[in-house]
């Protein structure tokens, strides 16, 4: 239910900030439950995903859903035609081996108003630090063994995501805090409420230096 919830929470901020909801780029599908969710809001989701399994996967889940349009690439190899109007990074850039370089050739498939939203991990939120006072980690930025088997080849501090994008080529409308994560997800759905989730969401913008995600809403640099 949480995790479900924080990706309703990003989702919707991408809607808020959005000039139009002509598309949407979503690259790296997951599970596909934020390929539904966009779907309810934009007239066509584009849907690209390196794995062909994954494509698979949430194509079979999603087989209702008549707007969406699957292509399988990676962020550094875009072959789309049509402009894109809006985009969502959901923990993308912490896998990627050249981030800046990845999406500066994102830029090249954007018209010129297009909005993103990007989320990343954030190396200095409570549970990790919680985790090097408890002595499971060295440092709060050191990838443990899960970040490790996910893939990931760095966390982010919100200023080093400002300064990614920016070198992008992209200006920064808003950011901020995804989620004050306090524990691991399995322990919230045991011990939070429905409300106390939709707190720790809304606060996480108030303090998102701590905040177990960070995000940032960004448009095209002009």
């Amino acid at each position: 239910m949480a995790w479900r919830m924080v990706k309703e929470s990003e989702v919707e901020k991408l809607v808020k900030y959005s000039e139009n909801n002509k598309n949407v780029l979503e690259i790296g599908l997951g599970n596909g439950f934020t390929t539904g969710l966009l779907s309810k809001y934009f007239k066509q989701v584009i849907a690209v995903d390196i794995s062909e399994e994954v494509i698979r996967s949430v194509k079979k889940n999603l087989i209702e859903r008549k707007n969406i349009v699957y292509i399988k690439s990676s962020i550094d190899n875009l072959d789309i035609k049509s402009r894109i109007h809006n985009f969502y990074l959901g923990h993308i850039l912490e896998h990627l081996q050249f981030p800046v370089r990845s999406l500066s050739n994102l830029g090249k498939v954007l018209n010129g108003s297009s909005v993103g939203y990007i989320s990343v991990p954030n190396s200095n939120s409570i549970h990790r630090q919680m985790g090097v006072i408890m002595g499971l980690l060295d440092s709060t930025d050191m990838l443990n063994e899960n970040d490790i088997k996910a893939g990931h080849k760095r966390l982010y501090t919100l200023k080093k995501l400002k300064n990614h994008i920016r070198k992008a080529g992209f200006d920064i409308s808003r950011a901020g805090g995804c989620f004050l994560k306090t524990m691991t997800y399995s322990q919230i759905e045991k011990f939070f409420s429905e409300e106390l989730i939709k707190g720790f969401i809304e606060i996480a913008d108030k303090y998102p230096g701590i905040s177990g995600d960070i995000y940032a809403i960004v448009k095209k640099g002009r």
